[in-house]
């Protein structure tokens, strides 16, 4: 089960309504915030309007029955998909939001490429434009997608009290790209590249701790290492190596 619980919060709200303009642009703007608000949990939107007001916030897992259900009876169908990728964005906000060095790329800026010619390297301004980018681009559909797969593999580790190179970030994105991961209702998620920084993410929200790199000339290594425990991580190599 994709234990995915996002936070009741007025910030939730503008995320998913961002999203499901862009992605369900054909459907009655109220019935998506009453679909949206049924998948959640609520009764109405009202009601989800209400809990974004509670001092402690409100936990909730998307239950994508109901979202299709309410959609369904209103004349439209819609994946199950957009629920997830609606709750996938809430989660990357908060994680955007508490890691202002984290893009699709990795954690960091790595050093300067060389560019045009190869007669120079990126200067400072185009380096930060780059990473800019890169950072809007962990909001986009493909990596919402990352971050669902790569979430449901982080949960399949426990967390240690140490962080080990053998948890390497770019290691792990690459045994999730080969893992497929049913959810309860059917929706597969993988196999499919995943980006180093969706898995970042990933690990961040399950609750994982990371530590950061400095390359030889002290420039930010992009990959990262967490506190998820060798033995585990080896598993999930092998079950990927058969897939």
């Amino acid at each position: 089960m994709l234990k995915l619980y996002i936070p009741i919060v007025p910030a939730t709200v503008v995320a998913i309504k961002e999203y499901l303009w862009a992605e369900l642009p054909s459907v009655k703007s109220s019935h998506r915030l009453e679909a949206i608000a049924r998948g959640l949990g609520f009764k109405t939107y009202a009601a989800l309007l209400q809990a974004t007001q509670s001092i402690v916030p409100t936990m909730v897992k998307p239950k994508t029955a109901p979202f299709i259900l309410f959609l369904r009876q209103h004349g439209f169908e819609v994946e199950p998909a957009h629920l997830y990728r609606t709750a996938a964005r809430v989660a990357v906000s908060i994680v955007l939001e508490k890691t202002p060095k984290l893009s699709a790329n990795g954690c960091g800026f790595h050093a300067p490429q060389w560019v045009g010619d190869l007669k120079r390297y990126e200067t400072p301004q185009e380096r930060y434009k780059k990473f800019l980018q890169s950072r809007k681009e962990l909001l986009s559909k493909g990596c919402l997608d990352e971050f669902l797969l790569a979430f449901a593999v982080a949960q399949k580790t426990r967390r240690t009290k140490t962080v080990r190179d053998s948890s390497y970030s770019y290691r792990l994105k690459h045994i999730a790209e080969t893992t497929t991961y049913v959810c309860a209702d059917g929706t597969e998620l993988g196999p499919r590249y995943v980006s180093n920084g969706a898995f970042i993410a990933a690990a961040l929200y399950a609750g994982f701790r990371m530590k950061t790199y400095l390359d030889h000339s002290g420039y930010d290594q992009i990959s990262v290492c967490f506190n998820m425990p060798k033995r585990e991580i080896g598993d999930l190599a092998r079950a990927a190596r058969r897939n």
